[in-house]
């Protein structure tokens, strides 16, 4: 039994990266896109929440765990929305091909982490030495009294805090994510609609 465990464990907590870049695509595909440039992002997002966590914890004398999460949490988002931003320009203002633009931004991405992965291990003076103890407590900190209802606790409750949103993801949320995308794909249509009609009129003219 404890192996079983042990194996659901890791499980859910390797396969809960994917499932987040998942939930992103599938919004991304509802509003008419396809982004193959996820994993790119998720890379760049990653590195820059690592040195966002590792600079503070280094910074301070005494690191609080939330501060860490907070400023590690904002870092890969805003890099992460960068990535979003130049893949939204090149598609949809540039019309750049979505799958070619997709790959360019995962290769990209993977360049970018591995860059500024390396320019950190030289900074923290090697690869073992990059330490964010503090913040990666704080964000593995399982739920109190529900992690330690037995084997069902050990199953489903002894995550941090960003496994159990995504797992216990509500239906109104996902109503809300699904309303969001339907939104951006009538305006996306609406756009494209506009620019057939000004084609149309100026092709008449002429």
């Amino acid at each position: 039994m404890g192996f079983l465990v042990i194996f659901i464990q890791k499980a859910i907590g390797q396969g809960i990266g994917i499932l987040y870049g998942a939930l992103g695509e599938i919004m991304t595909e509802k509003s008419g896109n396809l982004n193959l440039g996820i994993p790119g992002m998720m890379y760049m997002g990653g590195i820059a929440g690592l040195i966002g966590a590792f600079l503070y914890e280094n910074s301070v004398e005494t690191p609080n765990g939330f501060v860490g999460v907070l400023i590690s949490f904002l870092c890969a988002f805003a890099c992460a929305a960068l990535g979003g931003l130049v893949y939204s320009v090149l598609t949809i203002t540039l019309r750049a091909n979505q799958n070619v633009t997709g790959l360019a931004l995962t290769t990209f991405g993977v360049g970018f982490g591995n860059f500024f992965g390396g320019s950190l291990a030289k900074l923290a003076g090697g690869v073992g030495q990059i330490s964010v103890a503090v913040t990666g407590a704080a964000y593995k900190t399982p739920v109190p009294g529900f992690s330690k209802l037995g084997v069902v606790g050990q199953v489903l409750f002894s995550y941090g805090f960003l496994t159990l949103t995504l797992i216990h993801n509500s239906e109104p949320t996902r109503q809300a994510e699904i309303s969001y995308a339907v939104f951006c794909f009538y305006k996306k249509n609406k756009t494209k609609s506009i620019r057939v009609r000004i084609s149309y009129r100026r092709s008449s003219k002429a």
